[in-house]
């Protein structure tokens, strides 16, 4: 229970949910399911991901499931989603830019003294990040890995960028999210909605098919818990503790 009572909250940003809604229902079931979802990856050591392929997934899938959930109760963006751009950009915990560099959505930069730095107010507290442009060259691409000093500040960067990035075509998945939060009970984005933005976080113009084709194989729309997020929704829109 502590565990939702103190999980990270987008909502509280601001302009991000104004008004508190009408309490939601959540059970003793969903509040169980939810038990472990935290901002917190457990540390994992590299040999974990290094089995064969399949059980690489799987293992890579449930080791960042808490945060997948995370993102989905905060946001709207369906974990599945979350899972799925994480396990593409990470080779599923096998890259170099994951071992090396904890980059877990293969964040690219150009210019090898470029950095990224940014803040979220989050539940009344303030989470930040940083990244510095890595050494090595991404595989296949002349741009090369942002290097961050924890996988957790590579999940806020992110969400920044989905969440905040004054980009025009980040807006309408902005607008979606947004949306889908304020409603009673909330609704979760689908992938459709989601799908013209995913596109850019990708030069290769199948991402998005490739994106989907992944969750249907890896059954991930498993991990879309609408109990769940309710539950996280509910905890995220009540006044901070003084």
């Amino acid at each position: 229970m502590k565990a939702i009572l103190a999980l990270f909250v987008l909502l509280s940003a601001p302009g991000w949910a104004d008004t508190a809604g009408p309490t939601l229902s959540c059970t003793q079931e969903a509040l169980e399911q939810c038990k472990d979802v935290h901002f917190k990856l457990d540390a994992v050591a590299n040999d974990e991901f290094s089995k064969m392929f399949e059980t690489r997934r799987m293992r890579f899938s449930e080791w960042i499931k808490p945060l997948a959930l995370y993102i989905q109760g905060a946001t709207g963006m369906p974990a599945s989603v979350v899972i799925a751009q994480a396990g593409m950009g990470s080779d599923w915990g096998g890259s170099p830019a994951f071992r090396n560099n904890n980059n877990i959505f293969n964040h690219t930069c150009w210019a090898p003294k470029t950095a990224i730095a940014g803040e979220i107010e989050l539940y009344g507290r303030k989470f930040s990040y940083k990244a510095t442009c890595g050494v090595e060259k991404t595989f296949g691409k002349v741009g090369r890995p942002f290097k961050f000093a924890t996988k957790e500040e590579s999940i806020l960067a992110y969400l920044h960028m989905i969440l905040f990035s004054p980009s025009k075509y980040y807006k309408n998945l902005q607008e979606e999210l947004k949306r889908g939060i304020k409603n009673n009970p909330p609704r979760q984005a689908s992938f459709r909605s989601c799908a013209s933005v995913l596109n850019y976080f990708s030069s290769d113009t199948k991402y998005t098919g490739n994106l989907q084709q992944v969750i249907q194989m890896e059954k991930l729309e498993s991990y879309d818990d609408p109990k769940c997020w309710e539950c996280l929704v509910q905890q995220a829109r009540q006044p901070v503790a003084k």
